[in-house]
């Protein structure tokens, strides 16, 4: 998308705030959105340098990247606005739905509890270490009336804060890491939708 005019972002087009980062509407397409650093934090740094390396299997399992843009917040990143089919609002993530719409959880179990694994294994045999996974980053986007679909919308590279960061030097340990880590993530997510 690299564009040389800047794109105005305005307190109303603010969508959401993490730890890293604030999240947009971009103003001159309702289908994007456009992520902005908090003062100095390096989150798009991260995201940028991950979704260089990441392979397509995993590319198909987070919102589409159009690329960088200049803003007047500073340098952004683009990507598709995950929304939902029926009221074309953002789509909720699966721990706020879990808490808000347990109904809807339940009548959709089966599907989530199968997107959850592909979601899973996908990520468990993906040579880099992303925070993907963590459970406030997972999307549930409602497709048609009987359909869902999964996202992982943060994906930055991991920090490894190791003494000795042998996870980050050598592949067995990394992949242990990552399995470790999402077997965590997994257990939790089933076991709250198996319970509903």
């Amino acid at each position: 998308m690299n564009t040389k005019k800047q794109v105005n972002l305005t307190p109303d087009l603010l969508i959401a705030a993490g730890h890293c980062r604030k999240t947009f509407l971009n103003p001159e397409n309702a289908g994007q959105v456009i992520k902005i650093n908090h003062a100095g934090s390096d989150g798009n740094e991260r995201e940028l340098a991950l979704y260089n390396v990441l392979p397509p299997n995993i590319q198909a399992l987070c919102p589409r990247f159009y690329g960088t843009v200049e803003t007047n917040l500073g340098q952004g990143l683009c990507f598709e606005r995950i929304v939902d089919f029926d009221t074309q609002e953002p789509s909720e993530t699966l721990l706020k739905l879990l808490q808000d719409k347990a109904d809807f959880v339940r009548l959709h179990k089966n599907g989530i509890l199968n997107a959850i694994q592909r979601l899973t294994d996908e990520f468990a045999n993906c040579p880099q270490m992303t925070c993907g996974l963590n459970i406030e980053n997972i999307v549930l986007q409602r497709v048609s009336p009987s359909e869902i679909k999964i996202f992982s919308i943060d994906m930055k590279m991991l920090t490894v804060k190791e003494a000795i960061p042998i996870s980050k030097l050598f592949s067995f340990f990394r992949t242990r890491k990552i399995r470790r880590r999402l077997k965590r993530n997994l257990d939790f997510l089933m076991q709250t939708v198996q319970k509903l």
